[in-house]
C-alpha cells in the first residue's frame, strides 16, 4: 500500500480517492462523535497545509515537516498553545493509524515533543457581574438555557447542544435534578441541576430532533456572542462560561478535587489552570502557617 500511494501522488484524483479512504478508515477508529469531529477538522487543516503551502503528501512526511507545521500553527498562524497541542494530537492519532494498517513503516510524530500549554489561566475570563448581565439580556428560552448550561453546570459547547429532556431526571422534591451526559472518551457522567436550570428546561421547548438546545457548536457560538454584544461586555465564545463555572467555583471555596469533579477534567492540571488565586502571593501558605507558631 506504501508503493501505491508513492505511485499515485503525482495524480491528483487518486491521491485525493486513496487519502478519503485511509481518511475515513481512520476516523471510524474514533469511538467518541465529538473527538471524531475535532479531529477531523484538525486533519483539514493539515491537509490544506502540507498539500497547498508545502507541496507534500499529507499521509507521508518526516517528523521535520510536522515541527514545521507546528511552527508555522504558532507563528504564523497565531493559534493558541492549546491548539497546537490539540493538532499534535490529531497528527498523532493520524499517524499512529497509517503506522498500524501497514500504510507506512515509521510514525514521524513518535519523536516530537508535546507544546507546553501555560498554566495560567487564559486571560479572557468573565467575572460574575459579567455574566449576570449576559443571562439578564431578553433572550429566546433556547438561548437562556444554554447560557445557564454552559455556566451554572459546566457543560461543554456541544454537550450543550445536544441536551435531550429524556437526559433530565428531577429528584423527588423536584427543587433539584441531574443530567446524564456523554463525557469526553464517551464517558457517561452525571451533572447537578439546580432549580434555575429546571426551570429553564421546562420553558424551553423541545425541537424535532429530541434536543432542548439543539443546533451546534458553531450556532451556539454566534448566539453567545450576540448576546454578549446586548450586554455591552467583552465578547467571548461558549467556553468562557465554562471557564467562569471552574474560577467561580475555586474562589467560592470549593476544593480543586471537587471543581475537578464538576467539571469533569481528567487532570487536576487543568482545573488548576483556571485558579487565579493560585497566583496571589498574599494567599501563599506560608501566612497561614505563620499564625500556627508562637513568637520567635
Amino acid at each position: 500500500m506504501t508503493a501505491t500511494l508513492a505511485a499515485s501522488a503525482s495524480t491528483g484524483v487518486a491521491l485525493d480517492h486513496q487519502l478519503a479512504r485511509l481518511r475515513a478508515g481512520w476516523l471510524l477508529t474514533l469511538a467518541n462523535p465529538r473527538t471524531r469531529g475535532t479531529y477531523a477538522e484538525g486533519w483539514a487543516a493539515w491537509y490544506s497545509w502540507a498539500h497547498d503551502t508545502a507541496e507534500v503528501d499529507p499521509a507521508r512526511v518526516d517528523r521535520t515537516t510536522i515541527e514545521a507545521w507546528l511552527t508555522w500553527l504558532a507563528d504564523v498562524h497565531r493559534s493558541a498553545p492549546a491548539t497546537v497541542a490539540l493538532r499534535l494530537s490529531t497528527l498523532r492519532s493520524w499517524f499512529g493509524y497509517l503506522y498500524d494498517e501497514g500504510v507506512n513503516t515509521s510514525d514521524p510524530t513518535a519523536r516530537v515533543k508535546g507544546r507546553k500549554v501555560s498554566a495560567r489561566p487564559p486571560s479572557r475570563v468573565l467575572d460574575t457581574d459579567a455574566v449576570v448581565a449576559v443571562l439578564g439580556v431578553h433572550s429566546t428560552p433556547r438561548a437562556h438555557l444554554a447560557l445557564l448550561l454552559l455556566a451554572l453546570c459546566g457543560l461543554r459547547a456541544t454537550e450543550t447542544c445536544t441536551v435531550r429532556r429524556a437526559d433530565v431526571v428531577r429528584h423527588r422534591r423536584g427543587h433539584t435534578g441531574e443530567l446524564t451526559v456523554a463525557g469526553k472518551g464517551g464517558t457517561i457522567e452525571l451533572v447537578g441541576l439546580p432549580a434555575v436550570v429546571l426551570d429553564a428546561i421546562d420553558a424551553a421547548p423541545v425541537r424535532d430532533d429530541g434536543c432542548l438546545v439543539g443546533g451546534d457548536r458553531w450556532w451556539l457560538d454566534r448566539t453567545v456572542r450576540i448576546l454578549c454584544r446586548r450586554a455591552d461586555i467583552t465578547v467571548v465564545g461558549p467556553h468562557a462560561f465554562r471557564h467562569w463555572f471552574v474560577t467561580a467555583s475555586l474562589e467560592a471555596g470549593l476544593s480543586l478535587h471537587q471543581v475537578q469533579d464538576g467539571a469533569r477534567h481528567a487532570n487536576p492540571a487543568t482545573t488548576q489552570r483556571y485558579n487565579r488565586a493560585r497566583h496571589q502571593v498574599e494567599r501563599h501558605p506560608s501566612h497561614t502557617l505563620a499564625t500556627l507558631l508562637p513568637a520567635v
